[in-house]
């Protein structure tokens, strides 16, 4: 079971890359046609042991890996020329790749394959990462079906929807990391979780986190002004056609304020 899931996953990766990164199509069709040659269990191995120095990278989407290095996540694709080739696009592909490595880190558990400490404590914030992605869906098709929910509440779970699966976003990809540091102690009630988001209980904890994490993507050289800038109108203008100002977007704009 978990072997199809690291196949459906990395098909999934490879469909991307072909779409959003036509230059590799060729090069794609090779890595597949590689794998299904393989041997499952010593292809997945290979990808663990590929993914095992650049978790923190990924959980931070911090593209400088791969100013230096030739980075291959999986066989026979070299992830430093796709950034390279594409560094505007690249953003869509974080996402994937820590879905990736949740089917290694599942399919390794399975097969009583070694996992460190370290490995575990990343698969771990990449699962509740995807994990607040499902519960902001399942949330908005509990409000679909429930007339009691507010209009209000059902308006600013879709805004949130909308911000959440922009997967060109910097800020996007950085908000969902931090709120991955806060998640855990939530997740076993997602409805709860996603109801002190909305109505503010958890807003100075994430938007404190979410500004350390800014400035250190700008001292890094990962974020420029103008960037940041972007991402901020475009989430303004997401939540100015509200009733009402949301707090999230408030909150974050006065400490990004401050910051500067």
């Amino acid at each position: 079971m978990s072997e199809d899931v690291f196949r459906n996953t990395l098909v999934t990766l490879f469909t991307t890359i072909q779409k959003e990164f036509p230059d590799f199509d060729r090069q794609t069709k090779k890595c597949y046609l590689n794998f299904n040659k393989s041997d499952p269990l010593e292809y997945i191995i290979f990808t663990k042991e590929s993914f095992k120095p650049h978790l923190k990278s990924i959980l931070k989407s911090d593209v400088t890996i791969f100013q230096n290095s030739k980075i291959k996540f999986i066989k026979g694709l070299n992830f430093s020329d796709l950034w390279s080739s594409y560094p505007d696009k690249f953003m869509i592909l974080w996402g994937h790749l820590q879905r990736l490595y949740i089917s290694v880190y599942n399919y390794s558990k399975d097969k009583g394959i070694e996992i460190t400490k370290e490995e575990e404590k990343y698969a771990e914030r990449f699962i509740e990462i995807v994990k607040l992605d499902y519960a902001i869906k399942d949330e908005l098709k509990s409000l679909e079906n429930n007339s009691d929910k507010s209009a209000q509440l059902k308006e600013t779970m879709n805004k949130l929807k909308e911000i959440f699966e922009d997967k060109n976003s910097i800020l996007t990809k950085t908000l969902k990391e931090v709120i991955g540091e806060i998640v855990p102690q939530n997740l076993s009630n997602p409805e709860e979780f996603i109801q002190s988001l909305v109505n503010g209980d958890k807003i100075a904890q994430i938007t404190t986190k979410l500004t350390d994490a800014i400035k250190r993507k700008f001292e890094s050289g990962e974020l420029k002004e103008e960037d940041i800038k972007h991402d901020l109108e475009r989430i303004k203008t997401i939540f100015e056609s509200s009733t009402k100002n949301s707090s999230f977007v408030t909150n974050i704009m006065e400490n990004m304020k401050k910051e500067k």
